[in-house]
Formats: C-alpha cells, structure tokens, sequence
C-alpha cells in the first residue's frame, strides 16, 4: 500500500508499506507532537513513538563520587570524581584522599558512572573493561600504577604493576594508601587515577 502526498503545486511524496512485516504484525508509528530542532531525525523507542532526537554519538559531561569499593568501610575526606561519556566510551578522572587504615585487601573505588562492559564475554578474566594509569602522593613513597575497570561493575581496581584477575601478587594494598613510608598508619595519602572504558 502506497500513502501519496501531492505537492500544493507540483510533484509528490509517497510512503510505501513493505510486502510484508515480521511475523505478519501490524504496526503503528505515532508522529511526534512538534517538529525537531535543527540537525535532529526521528528515532523510535520500540514501541512505534516517534520523536526527534540529535543524530549521531552523544556526549555527556558530568561528575561522579568515588567511593571505597574494598568491602572495608573506609571514609575518603576527599572524593572528587568528572567523567565524559561519548556514545559507550567513558573517560574517568579520580582524586581520593584517604584516612589512615591498616585495612587488609587491594584498593577497588566504586561509584564509576557508567558499567563497565564484559568485553571478552567470559567469566574466566576479572578485567577487561579498559585501563588507565593511577598515581599515589602523600605520606607514603610514590608510586605509578595501573587502573582497570571490572566488568560487569561500576568499580576499578589498582594494581602495582598489571593485573589480570589471575595473581594476588600485583594488587596494590588499601595499608600502602594509610600508612606512611615507615608503614604507621597515617592520614593524607593521595590517589588520582585516570581511566577510560567501553560501557555496557
């Protein structure tokens, strides 16, 4: 079936159905209320609404706090956290400042602002979301380190050196963050990470 619209003074538009549609329904597409802005297209939500929306990849812009993802509680006296979301790619940015712990287990901050996606598809390997580099300053020695997302989360996990969910022995330790050179326990300790991943 065509649908032909004639022009005021010449020519025409048509619509045509198709032969025929998925398992034979019958389908409605509702017009949106008002025309779009400039540079917009119509776009459905799956249920036959139409409405105008922008064309193309998307981009968000905003904040985040980051939290203690470790299961031990802890308090950061400083949580700032900004992100960009472009279409399923999150860029992250952290800064933490934290209390003094002699917390066992490795450092994980939650609070990402989007879920890291399972990009492997398997349950065999705990990171896979993307990586970033992370930096310690304060009481402590200095250190550079790696930020990685984990799938299927909205949390990261810093390792000393790489990880790939395999081996204990490259976590970087939540005591390294609250203690100082000397290993006392001290306030203060400074961690900035930066890291971008795809989205689920």
């Amino acid at each position: 079936m065509t649908l032909k619209l004639n022009g005021s003074s010449s020519g025409s538009v048509s619509i045509d159905a198709p032969a025929s549609t998925t398992s034979g329904a019958d389908i409605t597409f509702k017009l949106p209320v008002a025309d779009g802005s400039s540079g917009q297209a119509l776009v459905t939500d799956a249920s036959g609404n139409l409405s105008f929306a922008t064309a193309g990849v998307t981009q968000t812009v905003g904040t985040w706090t980051p939290s203690d993802g470790s299961g031990n509680g802890l308090t950061f006296s400083t949580a700032v956290g900004h992100y960009v979301l472009t279409g399923k790619i999150c860029t992250v940015f952290c800064h933490t400042v934290w209390p003094s712990t002699s917390a066992s287990g490795q450092v994980v901050i939650a609070g990402l602002p989007a879920t890291v996606k399972n990009i492997d598809g398997s349950t065999g390997w705990d990171m896979c979301g993307g990586s970033g580099r992370a930096s310690t300053q304060g009481p402590n020695v200095n250190y550079d380190l790696t930020v990685r997302g984990v799938k299927n989360t909205t949390t990261a996990k810093v390792w000393s050196s790489r990880g790939d969910g395999g081996s204990s022995g490259y976590q970087f330790p939540i005591t390294t963050m609250g203690a100082n050179a000397s290993g006392v326990d001290t306030a203060g300790g400074i961690l900035q990470f930066t890291l971008t991943y795809q989205v689920e």
